[in-house]
């Protein structure tokens, strides 16, 4: 892997109420964290407009994850996070936090399957890649 374009890693202060703990906390809590009622397909061209600090979605792993109000519990910070905004960071994630199960932890904030612009809608979502159950299961 080429590790040049990947930035030491650096940590900054979040604010009281914002650290992993809380964040977890409010996973546990079952709280809507930017999901979607229905899990549904997401293209990347819809995935690129969503590029913003009040509006920041990404996908990892081939899902769609609406992260915008994890921004303030980011360990290394709010910018570095909005600097990949609206495209597929399963790379940078692989190498940053290869150690956090990212199903569990962002699953409340979760859209649906990144999908090819040349997607036709309407599409049977119920087969894609990780299914809408298992994330409910993570929960119960």
């Amino acid at each position: 892997m080429d590790n040049s374009k990947f930035r030491p890693r650096k940590k900054v202060p979040v604010g009281p109420g914002f650290s992993q703990a809380h964040w977890l906390g409010r996973v546990r809590r079952g709280e809507n964290l930017g999901c979607a009622d229905a899990p549904r397909p997401v293209t990347v061209s819809e995935l690129s407009l969503h590029n913003k600090i009040d509006d920041c979605w990404i996908a990892l792993q081939g899902q769609v994850f609406d992260i915008t109000q994890f921004l303030p519990y980011h360990p290394g910070g709010k910018d570095i996070i909005v600097e990949v905004a609206g495209k597929d960071v399963t790379e940078y994630y692989n190498y940053y936090h290869h150690f956090i199960n990212a199903r569990f932890y962002l699953a409340r904030s979760r859209i649906g399957s990144l999908v090819p612009d040349t997607f036709d809608q309407p599409q049977d979502t119920s087969s894609s890649e990780i299914d809408d159950e298992e994330y409910a299961n993570d929960f119960e």
